[in-house]
């Protein structure tokens, strides 16, 4: 987690690597202290200074490697979903394909790319927040009806072709 990782993620491994050294630092320790020191004794109410400080010290330092862990995984998972943003982003913005974003629940635009813009003479702008009623952009009612109930039965609407207008 501090050398064998892309620097990209070196910053985000950094701190349970440094934990895990730590304990393993502390069970080097803690091992020395069993063969060279007086561990004579198995019962840990009764044990010294030194396997208590070892004992205190390891147990924190299994919270602190659980929770840097918890970060670490978070904070690359969040990594990935930015990526994964990026490409839908630049996969969105280029098509030429005219393509929304619409939100089902009232049939409000969230999103238009330029294949969108370029294909109805609609600015991105005065589409967002609008419905496709508002823009009066469909041919056929019947076809949008249809269109509405195959995405809320099959998720997608797949290798359908409808009419659309345009702005002018």
């Amino acid at each position: 987690m501090l050398y064998n990782v892309d620097r990209a993620m070196r910053s985000i491994t950094a701190g349970a690597g440094t934990i895990f050294s730590l304990i393993c630092l502390i069970t080097i320790v803690h091992i020395i202290l069993i063969f060279f020191g007086n561990y004579s004794k198995t019962d840990y109410f009764q044990s010294g200074t030194s396997a208590t400080m070892v004992l205190l010290s390891s147990q924190i330092l299994f919270l602190l490697l659980a929770y840097t862990l918890t970060l670490m995984f978070n904070k690359r998972l969040l990594l990935e979903i930015k990526t994964q943003e990026e490409k839908y982003s630049k996969a969105f913005h280029s098509s030429s394909y005219a393509i929304t974003l619409i939100r089902i629940s009232d049939g409000r635009i969230i999103e238009a790319n330029e294949g969108f813009c370029k294909q109805t003479g609609f600015r991105s702008d005065e589409v967002i927040g609008r419905t496709t009623l508002d823009l009066d952009l469909w041919v056929d009612d019947k076809n949008r009806a249809l269109g509405i109930l195959e995405v809320e039965s099959a998720g997608r609407i797949h290798d359908r072709e409808y009419q659309f207008k345009n702005k002018s």
